[in-house]
This record gives structure tokens, sequence and C-alpha cells, in this order.
């Protein structure tokens, strides 16, 4: 709820300026908060209405603050960068205190980011490749809006090539594309690893299991959840099950088989899993 409330100021902070409203109403495709103000900001009319009044600026400030306390250094970075952006003064006017603040904590989070690289370095040097990996998942996971991801990337892509730690690093990608709200990316790879022989009795495939039940369960993250895997399943779902009735054509049930049941797998709860499993039943 507290996440929902900040997004909401958020929200009321942009959505009460006429500019961004404009820009919104004139934009082809969906646009960031920080694209908005920065269009926004080429307004004189939105200038002077944010030079009569910082109490919006504010409140994004506080919700930004908050997040930070929180250690929710994402949603921070996001309402940090608006403020940089939303707060730029007119060119002969000296920086404001807010914006500065907000570099400065944009500046404080990519040293973290960045001290995350250095532990991971260190663990490395000392053999202790999961300390290693967990450093570098803390940056991909906390810190993707920092340089540092890109080399927390490098790291783990070379780890991936080690035996007997790589079951962490892909359970790194999926905590990964959780934190960044792909749900169904996620539990497609939870579910990955779960399924690799190569894991089996692993720790990583024992969170992994953990984590797909949570987030099929916990009313945070169920709805969403089967909203994304419907989505995915809208725009992959389709070709398999053709593929799969071509296959019945042409008197090859086994692989038919085989193909709808990956479609149950892989899009558990829709309306194409629903088709396959009457398909397979159809062959029983």
């Amino acid at each position: 709820m507290k996440t929902l409330r900040l997004l909401w100021v958020a929200a009321f902070c942009l959505c009460s300026l006429p500019a961004v409203a404009r820009a919104e109403q004139q934009a082809d495709k969906p646009k960031t908060r920080a694209e908005l103000l920065k269009e926004a900001m080429k307004d004189k009319d939105y200038r002077n209405k944010l030079k009569e009044s910082m109490k919006d600026l504010k409140e994004l400030e506080k919700a930004a603050d908050e997040c930070f306390t929180a250690k929710n250094f994402r949603e921070a970075a996001s309402f940090y960068q608006s403020i940089t952006i939303a707060s730029i003064p007119m060119a002969d006017k000296p920086v404001s205190a807010m914006q500065e603040k907000a570099r400065e904590r944009l500046i404080e989070m990519e040293n973290m980011a960045q001290d995350e690289i250095r532990k991971a370095e260190d663990a490395d040097l000392a053999r202790n490749y999961i300390k290693a990996i967990e450093h570098l998942t803390v940056v991909l996971r906390d810190f993707p809006f920092t340089k540092a991801k890109a080399t927390a990337e490098s790291r783990l892509s070379a780890f991936k090539s080690r035996k007997d730690v790589s079951a962490y690093v892909e359970f790194a990608e999926c905590e990964a594309a959780e934190a960044s709200g792909d749900l169904a990316k996620a539990v497609a790879g939870y579910q990955r690893l779960i399924e690799n022989p190569r894991y089996e009795g692993t720790v990583p495939v024992f969170k992994a299991r953990k984590r797909i039940e949570v987030l099929k369960t916990d009313e945070a993250t169920r709805d969403a959840l089967k909203a994304q895997v419907q989505a995915v399943a809208d725009k992959e779902a389709p070709p398999m099950l053709n593929t799969a009735r071509n296959f019945l054509m042409n008197n090859q049930p086994g692989q038919a088989k085989e193909k709808f049941q990956a479609i149950m797998d892989k899009y558990p709860g829709t309306t194409y899993a629903e088709e396959a499993q009457k398909e397979i039943e159809k062959l029983q």
C-alpha cells in the first residue's frame, strides 16, 4: 500500500500540470515520466507555474526520500531523476537546492552499486563465487539505473559458464526480472531452472520453487502475473497450437501431444492451456 501511495503522489504531481497533460495527449506512444517532464519544460506556462509553486515537487521529493530510506532504490531513483528534470531552472538561475540534493542522492546510489561490484571482486578473488554472485545480483535488482549494471551483467555472464555456480546466476537473473516487475519472465526463468537436470537438488532450485509459489499465491502479485502470462500467451501460443494441429493432420500424434503439453506447461491458467488440455484428452 505504501508503494501505491508513493506512485499516486508522483502521478498527481505530474498529471496536475497542464503542460504534461498536453504532452501526453500528443504522444504517439506512452512516454515515461521523465520524458513527459522534459517535454513539458519547453512550455513557458509550465515553467512559470513551476516557479510560482514548488509544492508538487516537494511532495515528489518527500516520496523519493521515503523510498530511499526504505531502501527501495529503484523507485527512489525514478523520483530523484524526475526532480532533476522538473526543477531545472532558467539558464540565468542557480541550480536549486532540491535539484542538487536529488543529484547527490543519485550519485550516492551509483557509489553504492560500485561498492557492490568491489565486494563481488573481493569475493571472486577469495574464490567465494556464490557470495560474488550475491553482490552482483544486488546491483541488477536494486541499482539497474546505474553504470554499474553493465559491469554486473558482464561478470554474471562469465560466472554462467561455471557449472558449479551457473544455477545461482540464473536465479539472480530471475530475481532481477521479478524486481523490475516482469513477473512472467521471472516465473518462466524459475521454471527453466527447476526443470534443468543439471541443477537438481541445488539451493537455487529450492528457492525458485518458493518464489513461484509466492508469486502465484500472494495477493500483491498473482493477478499481475496472470495478466502478464496471458499477454505473453496471446503472442506466442497461437503459432504453437497451429504447429500441434499440423502434426495431427500429418498423423504425428506423439509430436502433437508434446507441443500441446508444452503450451500447458508454459502458459498455465490461460485459455490456450485449456484448449491444449482438451486436445490431449482427445488423444487418450
